[in-house]
């Protein structure tokens, strides 16, 4: 049986350098938290890189893939900065 891998990849664009920032405490905040109903999965990787801009976050899972928690945190996001759709 092959064994396959999904890799997924994303940008979430935040509004600004400090969303961003908050983007990724709130991101470290919410997976230390053993006490939520839904826990942020830790199988997708987070962080600010300069090729996208200092107000995206590229989103990343390099070992399974976890779409719902990349759209729970997606959503968390848009909630905890006022953004919106296109």
């Amino acid at each position: 049986m092959a064994n396959s891998r999904i890799r997924s990849s994303c940008l979430l664009h935040v509004g600004s350098p400090a969303n961003a920032a908050g983007a990724l405490d709130a991101y470290v905040a919410r997976s230390e938290d053993d006490t939520r109903a839904v826990p942020l999965p830790h199988a997708f990787r987070l962080s600010i890189e300069p090729d996208h801009g200092p107000s995206t976050l590229w989103i990343r899972d390099e070992d399974g893939g976890d779409s719902d928690g990349v759209i729970r945190f997606a959503l968390h996001c848009a909630r905890l900065f006022g953004l919106g759709g296109l």
